[in-house]
């Protein structure tokens, strides 16, 4: 999926059926977040207010394409790039900060369990 976001912004979007790709990410998203968030309640993870909040408000940026493509007032290439740069940005601050937080409490706190 990322892969096909990085090359639809290289390649131009209209290759690639974008709608396909918003939708994708948006599943991978709440299967994602919602793994997480699962992991954080059983762990009495003591930051999941801020990381639930967090996925939410990814949650509604990434819905935000769906709208943004279904309003066809944008171009498709337009729409990809603003993808690209919020996965980027996601790796960046999200998981390796928030993600990153959240799996040293789970191995701090799981003894017996392999490291996540």
């Amino acid at each position: 999926m990322f892969a096909d976001i990085k090359q639809t912004t290289v390649q131009g979007a209209d290759i690639f059926n974008l709608d396909a790709i918003i939708g994708d990410l948006i599943a991978y998203v709440d299967s994602h977040f919602r793994t997480e968030e699962e992991l954080m309640m059983a762990s009495k993870y003591p930051d999941r207010r801020h990381h639930i909040y967090e996925h939410k408000t990814m949650k509604a940026h990434v819905n935000g394409y769906l709208i943004r493509y279904n309003s066809e007032l944008e171009s498709k290439l337009e729409i990809a790039i603003d993808i690209n740069d919020f996965i980027k940005s996601w790796l960046i601050n999200h998981i390796s900060i928030e993600d990153i937080k959240l799996s040293e409490h789970l191995n701090n706190n799981n003894p017996g369990r392999k490291n996540i």
